[in-house]
């Protein structure tokens, strides 16, 4: 994979751990889990400070701007608390990023 940039590099990254903090919990490893969620939150407070500046972190607008930008970039219909969701955004950045 090529290294992703820019805003679409932080949200490959957290959706890959989106992806793999999944696996994990269906392995029972908690405390892995836990360290994932605490990296993606990370990276979602990283991007909302791209986003909005100095404001205080809002997860409601933030989903909200990831959802606009995945249906305006990529024509995907975003939910975060669906697996196969997330594995389809990966996909499509991939595929994005190879020029299919």
């Amino acid at each position: 994979m090529s290294e992703f940039k820019g805003i679409d590099g932080l949200l490959i990254e957290i959706f890959e751990i989106k992806e793999q903090k999944n696996f994990v919990v269906r392995s029972q490893q908690y405390e892995k889990a836990a360290h994932l969620r605490d990296r993606e939150k990370t990276l979602e407070r990283k991007v909302f400070a791209i986003l909005y500046g100095d404001e205080d972190y809002d997860w409601k607008k933030y989903e909200m701007f990831i959802n606009k930008y995945l249906k305006d970039t990529y024509d995907i219909d975003y939910d975060y608390k669906d697996y196969g969701s997330v594995r389809q955004i990966i996909r499509e950045f991939k595929l994005k990023d190879l020029g299919i």
